[in-house]
């Protein structure tokens, strides 16, 4: 199985202490199957830059380049199949942020399973959805 992760289970990662049913999914998991938004990209650049300078950013930067060097070639652009299904998803799902709508739509044009924290968001999807925190 193949899946793309949402922004608060890759973010859920950087952690110190990764809640652990989180970190023995992540790990329990090959690399090649893990695939990222570019949309989740963004977020985590977006909360990066809130950030005062000091320790804490400057680990997340560090961090943040590794991720993007671990998985380079399994990042996920919006493209025109992305598009077309994030115009389908969210003219349906009116309180879909475009955010949240464009990371759906990726996981649906690639045939991925969404993995996510906020199972509530997606609930509308005809597909899996795996929320790693679930102890189930």
């Amino acid at each position: 199985m193949k899946y793309l992760v949402d922004t608060n289970i890759i973010s859920e990662m950087s952690k110190l202490r990764p809640e652990s049913r989180v970190k023995r999914w992540f790990e329990s998991i090959a690399d090649d199957d893990i695939f990222i938004s570019v949309i989740t990209l963004g977020e985590i650049e977006k909360g990066m830059e809130g950030m005062e300078t000091g320790r804490r950013r400057n680990d997340l930067m560090l961090w943040f380049g590794q991720i993007q060097e671990r998985f380079s070639n399994r990042f996920l652009s919006i493209d025109k199949a992305v598009a077309k299904e994030w115009g389908r998803l969210s003219s349906r799902q009116s309180q879909l942020s475009t955010a949240d709508g464009l990371i759906a739509a990726t996981a649906v044009a690639h045939d991925l399973i969404l993995s996510t924290r906020n199972i509530g968001h997606f609930h509308f999807l005809l597909r899996p959805v795996v929320n790693p925190f679930d102890p189930a």
